[in-house]
């Protein structure tokens, strides 16, 4: 394929990807993987095969899109691609972050919890750098799910120390989240030294998280 020449080739790049973001928000996964990847071609060609925002971006919601789509290896695909530019960019860039968390969840759903867990750290690691030492929404938010991915993965003394510091943040940086309810409940009714009963306190785990 070429571009259109007398065009603004930036322009295009970012009404295909647009129009990936709106059919992934109306479930029409096909069509945004579709988009997405039309809207890559066309940045790798404005960059000449040079890494960019613009590609990692757009590989970023490729990714949400194969989620969605149940494709998960090509979301992982998609998602790893992304990282490695964003951290090519910047060692602490938040939509590298995103990226790892969204993995985490998608590793969580999947079963594969030693992948999830790594995901989740790495990310926290992002968020505490980024954060410089404060607490964040987006550090509480990592924790409970780190928390949630030890409960089924029946690691229970992991889930409940990470799910206590969680729960901690939670209440410091989002204290009308109703999540906290759900934490002091699982955290009343399981020992360390309990077996995992259950997975149902996953936190939203089919929704990747979007770029803000």
């Amino acid at each position: 394929r070429e571009i259109s020449q007398g065009v603004n080739t930036k322009d295009i790049g970012n009404t295909l990807c647009n129009l990936g973001y709106n059919y992934s928000n109306m479930k029409q996964y096909d069509k945004a993987v579709e988009y997405h990847t039309q809207a890559l071609f066309v940045y790798r060609e404005i960059s000449q095969d040079a890494d960019t925002e613009d590609i990692a971006n757009t590989l970023f919601y490729l990714g949400v899109s194969y989620w969605y789509a149940k494709k998960y290896s090509k979301a992982e695909e998609a998602y790893q691609e992304a990282i490695a530019i964003y951290t090519n960019i910047s060692a602490t860039h938040e939509q590298a972050a995103r990226s790892l968390y969204n993995l985490g969840r998608m590793y969580t759903n999947t079963k594969k919890y030693a992948d999830a867990e790594r995901s989740y750290l790495k990310a926290l690691d992002i968020w505490r750098q980024l954060s410089q030492g404060a607490d964040s929404v987006d550090i509480a938010k990592t924790l409970r799910s780190l928390g949630w991915c030890y409960c089924d993965a029946g690691m229970d003394r992991k889930a409940k120390e990470t799910l206590t510091q969680a729960l901690d943040i939670t209440i410091k940086v989002d204290p009308e989240n109703t999540v906290i309810v759900r934490i002091k409940s699982y955290l009343s009714t399981h020992s360390t030294d309990e077996p995992s009963q259950t997975s149902a306190h996953s936190e939203k785990q089919s929704s990747p998280q979007s770029a803000q």
